[in-house]
């Protein structure tokens, strides 16, 4: 059997890749390649923000836990304060309102970053009983 031959091709064939096809794939590469990198850094900006959320969420449940086990009968109105968790600073500020029992009154925590500025990263409400 004898091999076929392009009959549009003529004389020798090296078989490669012109530079005007490589240009388009490096192209195609390119855009390919931004477009993943700046879908990784959205993925790790939303990740960064989820994890200070949970970490606020840990502070206000562990001050809420705190009021819980010192059963002492908090006064109304605000406190607010600082704790440090995971190494990092939180401020947060508790609000004591009471409740149509008399036995019992609501804390409203809200936790922020340590600059304490823009909308809390986590919001608890907790309800503390009258100790005995």
């Amino acid at each position: 059997m004898t091999p076929r031959r392009n009959p549009r091709r003529t004389g020798k064939s090296w078989g490669g890749f012109t530079l005007v096809e490589t240009l388009v794939a490096l192209v195609v590469l390119a855009i390919a390649l931004s477009a993943a990198i700046q879908s990784m850094g959205g993925f790790t900006t939303t990740a960064i923000h989820l994890r200070d959320r949970i970490l606020a969420l840990w502070v206000a449940e562990n001050l809420a836990t705190e009021w819980q086990i010192m059963q002492r009968w908090p006064d109304l109105g605000v406190i607010s304060g600082e704790q440090t968790l995971a190494g990092q600073p939180w401020r947060w500020q508790a609000r004591i309102v009471e409740t149509p029992d008399l036995r019992m009154r609501r804390m409203e925590i809200d936790v922020r970053d340590p600059s304490g500025e823009g909308e809390p990263l986590a919001r608890l409400h907790s309800y503390l009983g009258r100790p005995y």
